[in-house]
C-alpha cells in the first residue's frame, strides 16, 4: 500500500474516504462566539505589538518556521497554552488506515498539538505566509480525525500568520468559525486568543467530566 501524504489531501479526496459532512447549523460551532472571556490591557498591548511586528514584515517571505515563531508562540503563551496542566507537542506523526474501495494508508505530522491531560485539546496547522488558509483545510480535518478516543469532539486552528479560522469536529461532522485576519483596523488577535481560551476552557471541563 503506497502512503499519501495527509499535505497532498483535497477535501474531496478526503471525503471519497471518510464520511464527512459539513454542518452548518449555528448551534453546532457556537462556542467560538459565545462567552468569551475578557482579556487583561497588558495582554492586549502584547497583542498589539506582535501584530505590528508580523504586519512590519510584510516585504518579506516568511516560511512556516518563522509563522510559528512570531505569530504562534506568541498567540499560545497568551492563550496560557505553554503554561500546566497544558503542554504543546511540535511535529506530532499521524497516521491512518482506510479500508474499502478507498484502501489507503495516509500519514502526516501535525505542527503543534496542545494536550490536556492524554487528551488533544487543540490540534495546529500552520502554513507559510504566502498560501491561503484553504491549502492546509483538508490536511488539518484529516488530524482532527486522528484523536484518540474516547473523545467526540476536537477543535483545530489554521493559520497563516495574516489569517485565521477555527475548526470543529463532532464525529464526522465538522463546522469552522469565521476567518480573522490582521488586515483590518481593529486587532482581531484579541478575539482569536479569546477564542483558544474558550475552547481550551470547555476541552478541559469536558476531560475532567469524563474521567470523573
Amino acid at each position: 500500500m503506497q502512503p499519501l501524504s495527509a499535505s497532498d489531501l483535497s477535501l474531496s479526496q478526503l471525503k471519497e474516504r471518510f464520511p464527512l459532512e459539513r454542518n452548518d447549523d449555528p448551534n453546532f460551532f457556537a462556542e467560538w462566539q459565545d462567552n468569551l472571556p475578557n482579556l487583561a490591557e497588558l495582554d492586549r498591548a502584547y497583542l498589539d505589538k506582535v501584530k505590528a511586528d508580523f504586519l512590519s514584515l510584510e516585504d518579506q517571505i516568511l516560511s512556516e518556521e518563522v509563522v510559528k515563531l512570531s505569530m504562534l508562540a506568541p498567540l499560545l503563551s497568551v492563550a496560557n497554552f505553554f503554561r500546566e496542566p497544558l503542554y504543546p507537542k511540535a511535529e506530532v506523526g499521524v497516521e491512518l488506515e482506510v479500508t474499502g474501495e478507498n484502501e489507503t494508508l495516509i500519514r502526516g505530522r501535525l505542527d503543534v498539538l496542545v494536550v490536556y491531560r492524554s487528551f488533544w485539546l487543540m490540534a495546529i496547522e500552520t502554513k507559510r505566509r504566502n498560501l491561503t488558509l484553504e491549502t492546509g483545510f483538508s490536511q488539518a480535518l484529516f488530524y482532527l480525525l486522528n484523536s484518540p478516543e474516547p473523545q467526540p469532539i476536537t477543535y483545530g486552528f489554521l493559520t497563516n500568520g495574516r489569517h485565521f479560522q477555527f475548526i470543529k469536529r463532532v464525529g464526522h461532522q465538522y463546522a469552522t468559525s469565521d476567518e480573522f485576519t490582521l488586515h483590518r483596523r481593529v486587532n482581531e488577535l484579541y478575539v482569536v486568543v479569546q477564542i483558544m481560551k474558550r475552547l481550551g476552557a470547555i476541552m478541559m471541563q469536558n476531560t475532567d467530566e469524563t474521567a470523573a
